[in-house]
């Protein structure tokens, strides 16, 4: 008796089945993701650290200085006293949602941002790994740990500034840039150089001579630029700043009462201001001439080697090995790099080590987007291979690594044989993934090499 698809019987015997099974895969895999961002994030936090804090206090109430513009911004917000939040309550809540919007941004640019190109429908099984091993990895667990810091609205920034040059939006993006910028000048290192590298991409398609910058269009010279002279007005205005005794002495009696406002431990309320002080008029010179010898042992340094070394490497291999077909791909791979890599220069005037190794990784993410966008044709079948299995490598290790954090490392509350076990969903998909996609390969491949000894035969 033949079964007809259409038929009761036909539904139960072929569409059912197919259903379950992708109705578990997704499921499982939703459970996956979800557990890896919880117990990552755990795994990280310390709460809203007072050096965080700081930052959002610095405004514009004390002139044009660097990273002055989110706390003039939000202070309404923070001295509102609605619903009966204070400053430091306020900070915790808007870092939070700046944290979920990253986390979010970090799983969009993973598995969707790739449909844009190549006529996917769906997320690729390796797109869902490279998903996983992120969550797992110093990404999410360094997210947790930095809640309050400027940089997730940097990237935020450089995000929506890198989808709008995508778009060819240039003077939107520029105008995106300029305020990352104004927050916090790590997003010349964040961001912008992938809104450049994708205007790069977008003429190398034209020919060798529009890849020249004067055959730029004029807007996508003005987003290269614009930030580039507001940074340089920035460093002009700090090296003044720096100068004034008067003004030095004004800003550390401001502080200190800011201080006292949030509760700061008596001890630590003047350590505070200094602190504050710091940020706002130490110029740049300063800092390259305290930090540069230090720098280069930072950039040295093994642990962060050991730990976020294999990510990039990874991570960039990965988005290498997508840009099969695409034209000048040897000048576009090198710059690809160098852009990617960028925020490690941050190491020779900065000494927050894990934090600056974290930002290549959001850098490669954006890379990635830019090179699914225009990417020619599917990476061969040995670099998924290759991606895959550093995938399942990266989540075991990490997953039985102790965390890699900023701050307050001792008190985290998850360690070694608390947190492992949570993982292990994580694992299981992974591996199920993994299996799911290559099984079937080795079966047809033992069919073709038995077809072929049979015809020796």
């Amino acid at each position: 008796m033949i079964v007809s698809k259409n038929s009761r019987s036909g539904l139960i015997k072929y569409w059912l089945p197919e259903v379950g099974h992708a109705l578990t895969s997704r499921v499982a895999f939703t459970l996956a993701v979800l557990m890896s961002v919880v117990v990552s994030s755990v795994k990280g936090w310390s709460g809203l650290h007072s050096w965080a804090m700081s930052n959002w206090e610095i405004s514009y109430d004390f002139g044009f200085f660097k990273r002055g513009l989110l706390g003039t911004l939000t202070r309404p917000l923070l001295d509102s006293g609605w619903l009966g939040w204070n400053r430091t309550d306020w900070v915790l809540v808007v870092g939070s949602v700046l944290l979920v919007l990253f986390g979010m941004l970090v799983v969009w640019l993973t598995l969707q941002a790739g449909r844009q190109s190549g006529g996917k429908t769906r997320p690729s099984r390796t797109d869902q790994l490279i998903l996983l091993a992120l969550l797992v990895s110093p990404l999410m667990v360094m997210a947790s740990n930095l809640v309050g810091y400027l940089d997730y609205a940097v990237y935020l920034l450089g995000a929506g500034a890198i989808g709008c040059a995508l778009q060819r939006k240039y003077l939107i993006a520029t105008g995106l840039l300029l305020v990352a910028i104004l927050i916090h000048e790590a997003a010349l290192f964040v961001g912008y150089p992938i809104a450049v590298l994708t205007i790069i991409f977008q003429q190398a398609r034209l020919g060798r001579h529009s890849l020249l910058f004067w055959k730029w269009p004029g807007a996508a010279q003005v987003m290269t630029l614009a930030p580039l002279l507001v940074l340089g007005w920035i460093f002009y205005t700090q090296s003044h700043f720096e100068q004034s005794d008067a003004l030095r002495t004004y800003l550390l009696q401001r502080c200190e009462q800011d201080l006292r406002l949030l509760d700061f431990r008596p001890s630590k309320i003047y350590p505070g201001a200094e602190h504050m002080v710091e940020l706002i008029m130490h110029s740049f010179d300063g800092f390259w001439q305290e930090e540069l010898s230090k720098g280069l042992q930072r950039l040295k340094d093994t642990e962060s080697l050991v730990v976020f070394g294999p990510l990039l490497a990874w991570l960039l291999l990965a988005t290498l090995a997508a840009m099969v077909g695409l034209p000048f791909r040897l000048l576009l791979s090198v710059l690809l790099v160098l852009a990617s890599l960028a925020p490690l220069l941050m190491h020779l005037i900065a000494f927050d080590t894990n934090r600056i190794w974290l930002m290549p990784v959001v850098n490669l993410l954006f890379a990635r987007w830019v090179v699914q966008n225009y990417q020619q044709r599917p990476a061969g079948l040995l670099a998924e291979l290759l991606t895959d299995l550093g995938a399942i490598v990266l989540i075991v290790a990490y997953s039985v690594l102790t965390p890699i954090v900023m701050v307050d490392e001792l008190i985290l509350t998850l360690y070694f044989y608390d947190y492992v076990i949570w993982y292990a969903l994580t694992m299981l998909v992974a591996v199920s993934i993994f299996i799911g996609k290559y099984y079937p390969l080795v079966q047809a491949g033992k069919l073709v090499l038995a077809a072929r000894t049979a015809q020796l035969d």
